[in-house]
């Protein structure tokens, strides 16, 4: 079953959404300890893990739970996820460390683009110093800011259904919050002090 919503609000606009998420929940765990050479200290590599965003598709970090388990002062793997710009080029989405975490995106993380997520790698001072374990829970979604529906003349807004193998229902839908959606009729609505929200939606049976 694929379902596909069309929907506007009064102030204008018009967004097509599939209705389909993907959410990544991945724990990670840094490598083994290793000795620099011709150095007597000792490193935890890092782990990176690559994930592509399509165009049309926004990035949601719903989480990023570290546990730093040890009692030394030093030596934990910090956090990031961050965009791909080059070559061992990038922008910082978020960061985090032991005691604090940082954030440098301002505003939604949409494709397409190229995200690594991870732990960056850790030295220390001896063979024994502790791993950092961390779970990423990542959604990706429709982006919601891109319109890629279709209007005519002013007020007017279509869904076109091409569905030879079934029957498919359509739906009027109205919200003030882009969250609730109720079902409703096509008729006359009287202004309100809230935003209302309809949308179309066609459901393939």
């Amino acid at each position: 079953m694929r379902r596909c919503t069309l929907f506007f609000g009064l102030f204008g606009g018009l967004m097509c959404i599939d209705g389909l998420t993907q959410v990544i929940s991945t724990n990670l765990v840094n490598a083994s300890s290793v000795m620099n050479e011709g150095v007597n200290n000792y490193r935890r590599r890092g782990l990176t893990n690559i994930l592509v965003l399509p165009v049309g598709k926004q990035l949601i970090i719903h989480g990023i739970n570290a546990s730093y388990n040890s009692s030394y002062s030093g030596g934990w793997s910090g956090t990031f996820v961050r965009k791909v710009m080059g070559t061992n080029s990038f922008v910082s989405i978020s960061e985090g460390s032991k005691d604090s975490a940082n954030k440098y995106w301002y505003g939604p993380i949409i494709g397409p683009m190229t995200i690594e997520y991870g732990l960056y790698e850790a030295g220390f001072s001896v063979g024994d110093f502790p791993q950092t374990h961390c779970s990423f829970i990542l959604e990706i979604k429709d982006d919601p800011f891109q319109g890629t529906g279709a209007s005519g003349a002013e007020g007017s807004s279509f869904v076109t259904v091409n569905n030879s193998a079934g029957q498919t229902d359509v739906y009027l839908e109205q919200s003030s919050d882009l969250i609730t959606w109720s079902q409703c009729l096509p008729g006359s609505y009287s202004a309100a002090t809230q935003k209302r929200f309809f949308r179309v939606r066609a459901e393939e049976k």
